[in-house]
């Protein structure tokens, strides 16, 4: 009796993606997957319901369990494509948040890269340093210096985002101490 409510669920997001609303697919997809979740073609066309609104995480994870509820072919397919799709978005979305930070749009550039899906969810060091410097360029030291900190605990061998985090740490004290946190700023800035 599941698999029949998998198969009419699955029936009405089909559908709803031919009428162009994969929001409401999405619901009926989901249904569907609860009542079967080895449906492959409810996964398979759960996760371009997903593509479609731009939510690609969400689309690869559904195309990796349709992948192990036995559809390789049709979902392997998919996220070949979904992996070479995102990495076009992610070089480009750099590329123009490189672009705008050059102009000294750092805000922008932000924008740009928090917008793309992957690079949000991909977390690099080096990416999580460079967004942690537009950050601070931005004037959000708080948001620049968790990004480092993240970047240190992801990899331990880059000292830069080590040097950021320990260069921008509230300075207290008399002139000395300033004088003494300018200079290794100094010194870290080269390393």
């Amino acid at each position: 009796m599941t698999s029949d409510l998998s198969c009419c669920f699955y029936n009405l997001g089909l559908k709803a993606v031919r009428e162009n609303m994969p929001a409401k697919a999405i619901s009926f997809l989901k249904k569907s997957v609860c009542f079967d979740n080895k449906n492959t073609n409810a996964w398979n066309l759960l996760g371009l319901c997903f593509l479609r609104m731009g939510k690609t995480s969400m689309a690869e994870f559904c195309w990796t369990e349709s992948i192990e509820n036995g559809d390789c072919t049709t979902a392997r397919s998919c996220l070949n494509s979904l992996y070479e799709d995102k990495t076009q978005m992610a070089v480009s979305a750099l590329a123009k948040a490189v672009t705008k930070a050059k102009a000294g749009k750092y805000r922008e550039a932000l924008t740009q890269l928090k917008s793309n899906d992957l690079l949000t969810s991909f977390e690099s060091p080096q990416l999580l340093s460079y967004i942690g410097i537009l950050e601070y360029l931005a004037g959000s030291k708080k948001e620049a210096r968790a990004a480092w900190q993240r970047a240190v605990l992801l990899d331990q061998s880059d000292t830069r985002p080590a040097c950021y985090l320990e260069c921008t740490a509230p300075v207290e004290g008399n002139l000395m101490h300033r004088l003494r946190a300018a200079i290794e700023a100094l010194f870290c800035s080269r390393a």
